[in-house]
């Protein structure tokens, strides 16, 4: 009777505790979803304190906001945290690094995320993509959508309008347009940001009646 007792006791407490996680979770989720910047990283560090152990799905929406509001410390504190969980392989949670990482200018250590990953996807390549070309480094980051083209990853809009910025960066039309050759076979509807970018990269490589006719 004892031993069945303390059993029942156990689960009581395991159910308490991962009650006490979803709810924490919900909280930093809803917190993400309505905006706040600061609020789920707070959220974040008032679970840890409180001895709530996050999971895998909330480390996405914390460094999205540590992303957002620039807060390398507390983002560089959970990375640690991550690396002690042992759950660093997460694509999830190593894509949302390589964001949280180029957003906040420290691009090599983005890259050092990007490398040790075992699977990365279009998300993968393009946060790095775009956090070259956002630190003002438009040569690797065309030379690295040409790399995720030859992986067999086909870009998607973000990686479009990135590549294409960094192309007008560089102010070289050939390589503008074998940028748009591989973009082009990728079948993706060009939306109006994208084609903005189109013209913006003609105008700047000095190829004026091109970028007219996708002007029209």
């Amino acid at each position: 009777m004892a031993a069945e007792e303390t059993e029942a006791a156990v689960e009581e407490v395991e159910a308490a505790a991962a009650a006490a996680v979803a709810v924490a979770v919900v909280g930093v989720v809803v917190a993400a979803a309505l905006g706040f910047s600061v609020r789920p990283i707070l959220l974040h560090v008032e679970m840890m304190t409180e001895g709530v152990e996050p999971d895998t799905y909330t480390f996405p929406f914390v460094l999205s906001a540590c992303a957002k509001s620039l807060r390398l410390f507390e983002g560089i504190q959970i990375h640690a945290s991550v690396l002690k969980m042992g759950i660093q392989d997460d694509i999830f949670i190593s894509n949302s690094l390589i964001h949280f990482y180029g957003e906040c200018g420290e691009i090599d250590e983005a890259k050092r995320v990007f490398d040790k990953m075992y699977e990365r996807n279009v998300v993968s390549w393009t946060s790095l993509i775009c956090g070259y070309a956002r630190m003002d480094q438009p040569k690797e980051a065309v030379s690295l959508f040409f790399e995720m083209v030859r992986e067999g990853i086909w870009p998607n809009e973000v990686t479009v309008v990135c590549v294409i910025s960094a192309c007008a960066k560089l102010g070289d039309l050939d390589l503008g347009k074998s940028v748009c050759a591989h973009i082009q076979e990728s079948r993706l509807t060009f939306n109006a940001v994208m084609v903005n970018a189109l013209v913006d990269m003609y105008m700047k490589c000095g190829d004026i009646e091109m970028a007219k006719h996708l002007f029209r």
